[in-house]
């Protein structure tokens, strides 16, 4: 832990000359040993104008790149975001820029919206532009608050036959928007403590310069609050905050008729749909004030524009003129408790000025329903994989009923990676899986599917499922979407312990209601109806929040397999869609031709076991499903062609055989677990 100290005399003037034996720190009552010590001096500005006038070019040149562990105790550094309105950009660019000119020191680095850090004044200046003039760089922790970043915040529908019960239009609107907001507060806070976590890397001290035109947060956001604000003081980040609201002239409590946020349709069932730029009323007393996340941290907060100036000198003031006394806590052990600090000095009627105060760590048990919640999407904005917990992942699209592309996606953790924990007596599998589909072609939000998953066995059947070489747990995932291409990503949680594996890759969906002869196919080794074996419920049991999944042929269910990986001699099932045939083709579709690669080397086709199709005369739609022999395959990687009756066209997909292989495991929509290994 790294504590700031400023010490001052009666007249208020900065005392430098003090030395680390003039210091003792108490943490919770205890002495600490004082392992670091340093006075980050006040810059000399006769100092300064002698460099300039030596070497001009200091004035306006970026710093050069250094080591994080190489520079100076004393780096201070200052990211600068938020958003601002049209009325003030010519008062906050005169004050932002004066800061500038006054503050970039030698050791001063600045980063406009996570641009580099630098001390370039030209560099930062066009920065501070871009800033102004756009409101906020596009894609910024700031443009959240615009609602730009697509956060899908939920569509509420009412039956209609509650619709007599709903007697006030208002209170309804209220409380979606308190919801709103809620959710939107949470996910605000989630990405500065991100914003903390990034700059926690970096030596010395860390500046956050926030110009918001909103509220922080709402009394229900006090725990993802509280936890920023020990991210920020673990980390030596000071935050200092400029709301910078002006009141809306529209009140979106009150029914209007062009008001976006509400629609009525005729039938006489209500529907709304709230998005975030349909609500902009600042002034609402609902959210946290700004000083809630200053205070703390050691900032300073104005509640209006007009007060920048007097934060901007705050901070000039907090750069320099202070000690930085460092220890190791005596009390390793963590349970997210608060830690208070005293610091004496043994010399009489100086004044101190340092945090009082810090909480531990949390660990992921600690945390809250909303902190877990938003937590979990939160992944979902990381580029960087997460590897604690290894997937696989494959997909497949089939037309629905009324011509929209479906994707069947599978998910899948082997069974030396499930995340395992006890519960009473029983051993059990607790994780949970969010998916999201973000249409990158066009400016919509995102599609998210979560599920829970909580599974308990015998502590026997478990270990051998455990220890079973090469199973898999599958965990199938269902999303309606349009054409066009997405990035998919998928995050899944260990409940018991917080670790976390995501996956990305890309996704194209055609268009299948508009072409002619398009085709799917799914390779599965997995199947639900009657015929399948269940686990007994005796031995384990779970649940889920699954609808009805899985491509459907003759009343049974076929799964994606994530792997794609049979065991020589179980069959493999192969559901195969021709779509927009034309009705008098229907006598004359020929037997689809499958083709088998090894390698370079093309293969004889397995054996067909089982044939059958359906045709379906409403969509004009030809379902094939056939059971493929893996006996006479050897083990190895395969390349299974099927070619579209032009003879010019074929799907293919890429599967394994292996000679020892125990059955996998998938999460059937029944809330049990199916165990394929077929007889």
């Amino acid at each position: 832990m790294e504590v700031e100290v400023k010490v001052t005399d009666k007249q208020g003037r900065a005392v430098s000359d003090l030395n680390r034996e003039d210091f003792r720190l108490l943490e919770n009552g205890e002495s600490q040993n004082i392992r670091s010590f340093e006075y980050v001096a006040e810059p000399s500005l006769d100092k300064l104008a002698a460099r300039e006038a030596r070497d001009p070019s200091t004035r306006d040149s970026t710093a050069k790149a250094q080591r994080p562990d190489r520079l100076p105790q004393g780096t201070t550094w200052i990211y600068i975001t938020g958003r601002v309105n049209p009325e003030d950009r010519k008062r906050v660019w005169r004050r932002m820029t004066q800061f500038l000119d006054q503050n970039l020191q030698p050791g001063v680095l600045v980063s406009i919206e996570g641009g580099q850090f630098t001390s370039s004044r030209a560099t930062l200046q066009d920065g501070v532009r871009q800033l102004i003039e756009r409101g906020g760089t596009p894609g910024s922790l700031a443009d959240l608050e615009s609602g730009q970043q697509g956060v899908r915040f939920g569509e509420i529908e009412y039956d209609p036959r509650y619709q007599a019960r709903i007697d006030n239009l208002n209170d309804v609107f209220a409380d979606l928007a308190r919801q709103r907001m809620r959710y939107f507060g949470d996910f605000f806070l989630y990405r500065y403590i991100d914003l903390v976590k990034s700059l926690s890397v970096l030596p010395g001290k860390k500046v956050v310069i926030l110009l918001t035109r909103g509220a922080l947060g709402t009394n229900a956001n006090k725990d993802v609050m509280r936890r920023l604000i020990a991210e920020a003081i673990r980390a030596r980040v000071t935050f200092y905050v400029v709301e910078t609201p002006r009141l809306s002239a529209r009140n979106p409590y009150l029914p209007d008729a062009t008001f976006p946020g509400y629609q009525l349709p005729a039938d006489g069932s209500l529907r709304i749909v709230l998005n975030s730029a349909d609500y902009n009323v600042p002034r609402m007393n609902m959210g946290l004030p700004a000083s809630s996340l200053t205070a703390p941290t050691g900032g300073k907060a104005a509640r209006n524009v007009l007060g920048l100036g007097s934060v901007l000198t705050a901070v000039s003031d907090s750069l320099r003129g202070y000690y930085v006394i460092g220890y190791s806590p005596e009390d390793p052990n963590s349970e997210d408790r608060r830690r208070n600090i005293r610091i004496e000095v043994n010399h009489p009627r100086l004044t101190l000025d340092y945090r009082k105060a810090y909480y531990e760590p949390t660990h992921f048990a600690r945390l809250s329903p909303t902190e877990r919640r938003i937590d979990l999407h939160h992944y979902l904005k990381h580029d960087v994989p997460f590897t604690d917990i290894p997937l696989t992942l494959a997909y497949d699209f089939f037309r629905s009923d009324d011509g929209e592309a479906v994707l069947y996606a599978s998910v899948g953790i082997h069974s030396s990676y499930l995340p395992v924990g006890k519960q009473k007596k029983r051993s059990e599998i607790r994780f949970t899986a969010l998916a999201q589909a973000r249409n990158v072609e066009r400016r919509k939000d995102p599609f998210y599917v979560q599920k829970d998953v909580q599974i308990r066995a015998s502590a026997k059947y478990l270990e051998a499922f455990l220890q079973a070489r090469g199973a898999v747990l599958h965990v199938p995932i269902e999303m309606k979407l349009g054409p066009g291409k997405y990035e998919w990503k998928v995050v899944l949680r260990n409940e018991h312990s917080g670790d976390v594996g995501t996956y990305k890759t890309v996704i194209v969906l055609p268009d299948l209601a508009g072409r002619e002869q398009s085709s799917s196919l799914l390779l599965t080794g997995c199947y639900s109806s009657e015929l399948v074996p269940q686990i007994k419920r005796r031995d384990m049991s779970s649940s889920s929040a699954s609808a009805q999944e899985g491509v459907l042929v003759d009343r049974k269910r076929f799964y994606t397999d994530s792997s794609h990986t049979y065991r020589k001699g179980d069959p493999i099932y192969l559901v195969y869609d021709l779509y927009d045939v034309p009705a008098q083709e229907e006598s004359t579709l020929p037997a689809t031709k499958l083709m088998l690669i090894r390698g370079q080397q093309q293969m004889n086709a397995p054996e067909v076991t089982d044939y059958r199709y359906e045709w379906r005369r409403e969509s004009s739609d030809v379902r094939y499903l056939m059971a493929l022999d893996s006996a006479g395959l050897a083990p190895g990687d395969y390349q299974l062609l099927a070619v579209l009756p032009n003879g010019k066209e074929a799907i293919y997909r890429n599967f394994s055989v292996v000679a020892d292989k125990q059955p996998d495991l998938w999460l059937d929509p029944s809330h049990a677990l199916m165990s394929c290994k077929m007889q």
